[in-house]
């Protein structure tokens, strides 16, 4: 247990060490007097650092929540279809053309949340009125809908022009182009209030 509590502040310590120091790093050196000065580093590299803790802390706490709901270490948001689902909304998004804003988030931030929450309730009513409710069962169908959802999304590439394919691409791979605090402060609260949720009633689980 000590050994367990010593990993978990040491990860801890590191993780508050990069996030002060990767603002700094960059392709454009700037001088340390006007680095709080500098658009580059306060509209630009602290969002990006600060969007990317927000989301690593995110997924790491699910896949956590994941796996302590159903006593697996295989339950994760890949092995659920969660994101597989969330990448096929995102891709259905872009092969739509739609352009929707809400609060700041994209057309494909909205279909891709939209499909994760979709999945979800999908597994859950398959595992439920199939199969019946259990840690295993919920996993195996969770992987039997990643599968059908990632021939979707090959599917969606085939008839999708060059332009629409290299999006797609460049949506799953994943990045952090964004420029200001919207993505942060919007993501933030959600992302505490899910981990006060889940701390407080841990015993529960």
């Amino acid at each position: 247990m000590q050994n367990k509590k010593t990993i978990i502040i040491t990860l801890f310590v590191f993780g508050i060490i990069s996030v002060f120091l990767a603002p700094f790093i960059g392709s454009v050196s700037i001088p340390f007097k006007e680095v709080f000065n500098s658009e580059i580093f306060l509209n630009i590299r602290l969002p990006r650092v600060a969007f990317a803790f927000i989301v690593g802390f995110s997924l790491s706490m699910i896949g956590v929540i994941f796996q302590a709901l159903l006593r697996n270490d295989l339950a994760t948001p890949y092995t659920l279809g969660v994101s597989s689902g969330g990448a096929l909304g995102a891709v259905i998004s872009i092969k739509s053309g739609l352009s929707i804003a809400f609060f700041g988030f994209t057309t494909t931030a909205i279909f891709s949340v939209t499909g994760s929450v979709f999945t979800i309730f999908i597994i859950y009513w398959i595992a439920k009125n199939k199969i019946g409710i259990s840690p295993v069962t919920l996993v195996l169908t969770g992987v039997t809908v990643s599968l059908f959802f990632s021939s979707m999304i090959l599917f969606i590439h085939y008839i999708a022009d060059f332009t629409e394919t290299y999006r797609m691409i460049r949506w799953l791979m994943g990045g952090l182009q964004i420029t200001g605090w919207n993505y942060s402060i919007i993501l933030f609260p959600f992302a505490i209030l899910i981990f006060l949720f889940f701390y407080i009633n841990s015993n529960a689980f």
